[in-house]
């Protein structure tokens, strides 16, 4: 989408490597080669902030060296921040939907019945979860295929097929 503002979370920053400001970003995804291309990310405050330099680093993690980190306390203070990108340098997403995307979308589920809203996404290691927020509480969705049916952007809605027990659907309006 052109001009789009959004921003996707791509990892976390974790411990600085080195003494000339160098940070570790533990990437959600593994297996993605982008932090090696990033021109730019946004540690939460929603400024870019230019990368000067990016190199694969252990474990999986890659080396970035940000703009205003020039030591070791400086990358330190960095930890454990959240690291986004502008959805516009992602490559296309399969089937056209990143997590992300659903932010703000009414959850329903194939009755048409309102169970929420998703207000986010987070990482949980073995599967990713949505937050879903309605007025008697927010609850976490696994973001997993079965679960979700249908993503509706245009209609603002994701409709959802959820095994019994996930929710109390006696109190979805």
């Amino acid at each position: 989408m052109a001009g789009d503002t959004r921003r996707v979370p791509v990892g976390r920053l974790g411990r600085p490597h080195g003494v000339r400001g160098e940070v570790r970003l533990v990437p959600y995804n593994p297996d993605s080669e982008l932090p090696g291309d990033l021109d730019a990310v946004d540690l939460g405050d929603g400024t870019l902030r230019p990368v000067l330099g990016s190199r694969p680093g252990p474990g999986g993690a890659w080396l970035l060296k940000l703009e205003g980190v020039g030591d070791r306390d400086a990358a330190a203070a960095l930890t454990g921040r959240e690291v986004s990108v502008p959805r516009e340098v992602l490559p296309e997403a399969p089937e056209d939907t990143y997590l992300a995307d659903l932010l703000g979308l009414a959850v329903v589920d194939r009755a048409g019945r309102a169970l929420g809203t998703v207000t986010g996404v987070e990482s949980a290691g073995a599967q990713d979860l949505l937050t879903v927020d309605r007025p008697e509480g927010p609850w976490l969705l696994p973001a997993v295929e079965a679960f979700l049916v249908e993503v509706d952007r245009a209609g603002g809605r994701l409709v959802v097929d959820l095994p019994e027990g996930l929710v109390d659907l006696e109190q979805a309006t």
